[in-house]
């Protein structure tokens, strides 16, 4: 339960709502800042175009700010919601390839954040790959939480 743990306790420090920022002002102090000594911190975001075709990347950094990994792919003709999945599933499956334990995930959807949270049932085209993140992030300690766009 040592995840579980760090896990609370970097929520409640840093933000007891799983949202990276409630003002424009507070953005910077919650948002821009490094992740703890230990951890990485990937900001990930998924997108589709008015065709439908979607793409994924994300970025992430160590306590330092360091670059460690940056990604991006075209994931073909799905919907945003399936987008923004696909992009946590691939920043979780990194970092347990990788060895990396510790991890906060920033995104831009309040949504998607209560999905993989267990908050929100997904729908049933969305649950395989909701449950896998959850399967894969659950052997790690990890934080998902909500950021604005503007800092994401």
């Amino acid at each position: 339960m040592v995840g579980h743990q760090t896990k609370e306790l970097y929520s409640s420090k840093y933000s007891s709502d799983n949202t990276c920022g409630n003002l424009l002002g507070d953005m910077e102090s919650r948002c821009l800042h490094k992740p703890p000594e230990y951890w990485l911190k990937i900001n990930i975001d998924g997108s589709k175009d008015a065709e439908g075709n979607s793409g994924i990347g994300g970025i992430c950094r160590d306590h330092r700010g360091k670059v460690t990994m940056v990604f991006a792919s075209s994931i073909g003709r799905t919907s945003s919601n399936m987008a923004g999945a696909s992009v946590a599933l691939a920043g979780v499956e990194w970092c347990s390839r990788n060895g990396c334990n510790n991890i906060i995930l920033e995104c831009d959807s309040h949504l998607k954040v209560d999905l993989i949270n267990g908050k929100s049932k997904p729908p049933w085209q969305m649950q395989g790959i909701i449950r896998q993140i959850q399967d894969i992030a659950g052997q790690l300690n990890y934080v998902i939480r909500h950021c604005y766009r503007e800092a994401n």
